[in-house]
């Protein structure tokens, strides 16, 4: 990873809303690494550094989630953001985001 660039982690199974928010992003300057299904999330965002974690909640592989808590508990992530993005009318959906702690 070039450390002049700046990195964004999107991680959603659905690849038209990851190539919407990727295009957003792109356009902005940062250099994106888009994650699809049996990626190992966590380690790419170990691995890369990341200046900002994008994760779809309902991802069929992957729990969002607990791999945001696992990132907040690790003391040499912990302050990265992650932003989950959650079904607004989902009041369920919405209670994870908040437990996980993003």
């Amino acid at each position: 990873m070039d450390p002049e660039q700046t990195y964004l982690v999107i991680a959603d199974d659905h690849e038209l809303n990851s190539a919407l928010k990727g295009s957003f992003f792109e356009r902005s300057g940062f250099v994106l690494h888009r994650i699809t299904e049996g990626d190992d999330v966590y380690a790419i965002v170990k691995r890369d550094r990341p200046v900002l974690v994008i994760l779809a909640l309902d991802t069929k592989e992957s729990c969002a989630d607990l791999i945001c808590r696992k990132i907040k508990d690790d003391s040499s992530l912990h302050s990265t953001p992650v932003a989950l993005i959650a079904h607004y009318e989902d009041e369920e959906e919405r209670d994870r985001c908040h437990e996980s702690g993003c």
